[in-house]
């Protein structure tokens, strides 16, 4: 099967050019991002609350013993941090 670049600046420098043709102005500090371009969790709504609520459930040793449901984003993120908290939470207390 033979095969032809519709754009052929992407032979050289593909990663650049794909993320230009993607609208990144600034490729160099895309690659490279400082610790000022994360988001902070505590800008998230609501997660002091989220994070007291999920340590007192997996804290709790004494049966009942409470569920948390893990909701998974189906990408490699998702799966990647779903797979993170899941084990996490299983060495924090098994029996949750």
């Amino acid at each position: 099967m033979k095969c032809n670049l519709v754009n052929e600046n992407f032979r050289n420098n593909y990663a650049e050019n794909l993320l230009k043709a993607r609208g990144v102005a600034d490729v160099q500090a895309f690659m490279e991002p400082r610790a000022e371009f994360v988001q902070s969790p505590h800008d998230l709504k609501n997660i002091g609350m989220a994070a007291a609520m999920y340590l007192r459930i997996v804290m709790n040793d004494q049966p009942p013993y409470s569920r948390i449901l893990i909701i998974v984003d189906s990408d490699c993120d998702g799966f990647t941090s779903a797979t993170i908290m899941y084990q996490y939470t299983k060495q924090i207390n098994c029996h949750c």
